[in-house]
C-alpha cells in the first residue's frame, strides 16, 4: 500500500517505522541500501537491520559514548518505545541510524583518499583510550598470525577439493593453477609474522570494513560510518584493508601508495613490530583467499561468472602487485 504525505509517496510499513521515531519527515531517498529521510531534525538512514539486538544495543553505547568525544557517526537513533532494531508490519526487523550530507570518498581523488588516512589515524587515537563498559563482550581477537593461518587452511581446504574433482570446470582449473603462486605468499606472510613480537602491536576495537564506501565526505569533514562488523584486532589491519582496496583500483601504483603508507606510518607511530604485521597483511593473498572463499561456499553446479571476473581482474593485476610488494618491503621493513 503506498501513502501520500506532504506530496511524497512513501511506503506504508516505512510511514509506520517513522511514527516510531517522531521524526519531522521533508524529503526521503533511495540509497546505502535503506530509505534516507530527510527531517527538520537531521538526516537519517533506515535499513534492515541483521544483527541481534543484543549487539545492536552494544554498538548504540560504545557509538554513543564515541561520538560525545566529537566521532560524528551514523549512531543508532532509539524509538520512542527506547528500542533500537524496530519490525515492521511484514516482521521485518530495522535500524534507524543518524547520517550526513554528502557523497562517499572518490577513491580516485587523492586528496580525498588521503584525508580517509588521516580520519582514520584520528579514529585510532581515540578508540585507544577507550575502555569498554563490563557488559560489552567482543569475541576474542585473534592474532594476525592466527588469521593468516586459519585464511591459509581454508584455502588449502578448497584447494584439495578443486584437486580431487574427476571433471574441473575451467574456473576451477584456474583457480588451481593460480594456487602454488599464491600459497607461496600466503606461507612467507605467516613466516613473517612467526619472527614479529606481535606483544608490540597494538591491538584495540577496529572498524574492520575500513573503506571508501564508509568514508562520507560532508562540507565539514570526513564522517566515518558502518560500524556494523567492528571488533578487536590489530590496528593496523583497518590500513592494510584501506590500503589494499585503494591499490586494486589504482592498479597497485607505487606513488600512489608509497604517499598513503608514509603518512600512515608517520601519524600513527608505527612501532617496527607494527610495520612487519602491515607489510605480512599486505604480502597475505587476500583477494585470491576471498574468491577461493567465496567458492568453497557456494554451489557447484553452474558456472559463477562474478567469481571468473575477480579472479582475471586479480591475475591481471598480480605482476604489478608483486612490484608493490617489494616497493612497500623497501618502504618499511
Amino acid at each position: 500500500m503506498i501513502t501520500v504525505r506532504g506530496g511524497l509517496f512513501l511506503l506504508s510499513r516505512e510511514i509506520n517505522l517513522y511514527e516510531t521515531y517522531g521524526l519531522h519527515v521533508e524529503k526521503t531517498g533511495r540509497g546505502r541500501g535503506g530509505t534516507i529521510y530527510h527531517c527538520r531534525e537531521g538526516v537519517f538512514l533506515l535499513k534492515p537491520y541483521p544483527a541481534s539486538e543484543k549487539r545492536g544495543e552494544v554498538l548504540y553505547r560504545i557509538l554513543s559514548d564515541w561520538e560525545k568525544q566529537g566521532l560524528e557517526t551514523d549512531v543508532f537513533i532509539r524509538s520512542k518505545e527506547d528500542k533500537i532494531p524496530v519490525m515492521d508490519g511484514y516482521q521485518n526487523i530495522f535500524v534507524l541510524r543518524k547520517w550526513f550530507d554528502g557523497a562517499e570518498s572518490d577513491v580516485m581523488n587523492e586528496e580525498e583518499v588521503l584525508a580517509g588516512v588521516r580520519k582514520l589515524v584520528e579514529f585510532q587515537e581515540l578508540v585507544a583510550g577507550y575502555v569498554l563498559p563490563e557488559d560489552c563482550v567482543f569475541s576474542v581477537s585473534k592474532t594476525t598470525k592466527e588469521q593468516l593461518i586459519k585464511h591459509t587452511r581454508e584455502l588449502q581446504y578448497v584447494h584439495n577439493y578443486i584437486r580431487d574433482k574427476n571433471h574441473k570446470s575451467e574456473l576451477e582449473e584456474q583457480l588451481r593453477g593460480v594456487f602454488g603462486d599464491c600459497y607461496r605468499d600466503a606461507k612467507q606472510a605467516i613466516e613473517v609474522m612467526e619472527k614479529t613480537d606481535e606483544g608490540h602491536c597494538r591491538y584495540q576495537l577496529c572498524h574492520k570494513d575500513y573503506t571508501h564506501h564508509n568514508l562520507i565526505m560532508t562540507k565539514t569533514g570526513v564522517r566515518l560510518v558502518g560500524f556494523d562488523n567492528m571488533m578487536p584486532d590489530s590496528r593496523v589491519g583497518d590500513f592494510a584493508q584501506y590500503l589494499r582496496k585503494v591499490m586494486e583500483k589504482h592498479n597497485w601504483d607505487e606513488s600512489f601508495g608509497g604517499t598513503m603508507v608514509q603518512q600512515y606510518v608517520k601519524d600513527g607511530r608505527l612501532s617496527d613490530e607494527e610495520k612487519k604485521d602491515l607489510y605480512a597483511r599486505m604480502l597475505y593473498p587476500t583477494r585470491f583467499w576471498k574468491i577461493m572463499n567465496h567458492y568453497g561456499n557456494t554451489r557447484k553446479t553452474g558456472v559463477n561468472l562474478r567469481d571468473r571476473e575477480k579472479l582475471d581482474d586479480f591475475l591481471r593485476q598480480e605482476e604489478r602487485r608483486q612490484q608493490f610488494l617489494v616497493f612497500l618491503h623497501s618502504l618499511i621493513v
